[in-house]
């Protein structure tokens, strides 16, 4: 067994590791890394998992310490920057010193975070859903959808305990006009990891027969609070919502990509309840302007055909008149033709009626001779004795 090597200790060989390991190189390095897991110590010390992804498998992975002397200042340094402290899901960049021990292994002695870089990868991130969303046409999808005109029934989409939430229900309860709203919340995680499935599953159980639209609300936040609503699910839940949007996500100055895939986006809660009260006074006022008009409207016409009807009046008397006047000289000359035919006016002409057995003695036939008859007379009746008749020639006997 002469050849058999003689080996060395498992403490050797990691000494040596350590000691190769301690170089200026590993000293003093900046390493981005994805932070997996973080806890601190009674002492104040932090104690972070970081990972290295690609997609779900884990490429490399290690411990990294922050000294309790230096947490404080760290943390207050990243939170200052982005609006939070650190968490997990977030990519870092460490200034880190690689450490080796033969007990614990390798190790990281973190030393500085730059928060830039974390609010770049997340712009980054950002960036990439945006191009997704503008590819599957998201933008207009659901500003495609109908705002009504009056807005009463709100699906309210936020954090139960929010005091966003709060201020928009009190705004809408102490409009000015006493309008009746009916709210009913749809509680959800509206920051940290788990606040993009609960948006989106908050949106799917909305009812659109019972709502006339949904209300996205959240009060004010850090940049990296409102992370979030610049997430895939959460935005594509927006923009696929069964009902229009409104987006009052508490932030002055950026639009999150949920604002832009919403069909209306306004910068709080408290503007979105102002901006739903001034909707339905719009929608009132004018209701009141069309009903002014119709009134003048109506009255116009009224007016317009009470001077028809004068004039229709006016032509029906004097055409009745004209009529009337025409009848009167018609019946005056038919009375007047009348009495020239009476029987004592053609008495004064020396036309006298002859009466027989028969009645009024109108020709000849009438009569014969020896016949007794009688004269009609003004005066009286004179009774006379037909001796003979004297045809005038060419009447027949």
């Amino acid at each position: 067994m002469e050849n058999t090597p003689k080996g060395q200790s498992l403490f050797d060989f990691l000494s040596s590791v350590r000691q190769f390991l301690n170089r200026p190189f590993f000293k003093d390095a900046w390493v981005s890394a994805e932070l997996a897991g973080i806890s601190s110590s009674g002492a104040g010390h932090l104690y972070l998992e970081l990972v290295e992804r690609d997609g779900e498998r884990v490429l490399a992975k290690t411990r990294g310490t922050i000294w309790a002397n230096t947490a404080n200042r760290l943390v207050a340094k990243f939170a200052e920057a982005t609006g939070k402290a650190p968490e997990v899901g977030m990519r870092m960049l460490l200034r880190v010193e690689l450490t080796y021990h033969e007990v614990y292994g390798p190790s990281l002695n973190i030393m500085d975070i730059d928060p830039a870089y974390t609010l770049g990868e997340l712009e980054r991130k950002r960036q990439e859903t945006l191009v997704r969303l503008e590819a599957e046409g998201l933008f207009e999808t659901n500003k495609q959808k109908p705002l009504p005109r009056v807005l009463q029934r709100l699906a309210v989409v936020a954090s139960e305990t929010s005091a966003g939430y709060d201020d928009f229900v009190q705004h809408l309860k102490d409009n000015p006009y006493a309008y009746s709203f009916s709210v009913q919340l749809f509680p959800a995680i509206v920051q940290g990891d788990e606040a993009t499935a609960s948006v989106a599953q908050a949106i799917a159980s909305i009812d659109s027969e019972e709502f006339d639209a949904i209300v996205l609300i959240r009060g004010g936040g850090a940049k990296m609070d409102l992370a979030c609503f610049d997430e895939y699910l959460l935005c594509e839940a927006v923009a696929k919502a069964p009902l229009p949007v409104i987006a009052g996500i508490g932030h002055e100055r950026d639009e999150s990509l949920a604002d832009l895939v919403a069909h209306l986006s306004l910068k709080t809660p408290t503007a979105v309840a102002n901006y739903l009260v001034d909707a339905n006074a719009e929608f009132e006022y004018r209701i009141q302007q069309l009903a002014e008009r119709l009134k003048d409207s109506v009255a116009l016409r009224l007016e317009r055909e009470e001077r028809k009807l004068l004039v229709l009046e006016n032509r029906l008397a004097s055409g009745l008149k004209f009529s009337l006047q025409q009848k009167e000289w018609a019946l005056e000359r038919m009375v007047s033709r009348l009495q020239g035919v009476h029987p004592e006016a053609l008495a004064q002409k020396g036309y006298y009626r002859l009466y027989g057995t028969e009645g009024i003695i109108k020709q000849l036939d009438d009569l014969s001779e020896g016949q007794c008859i009688e004269l009609a007379m003004p005066e009286g009746m004179v009774k006379l004795e037909v001796k003979s008749i004297n045809r005038n020639e060419g009447d027949k006997l």
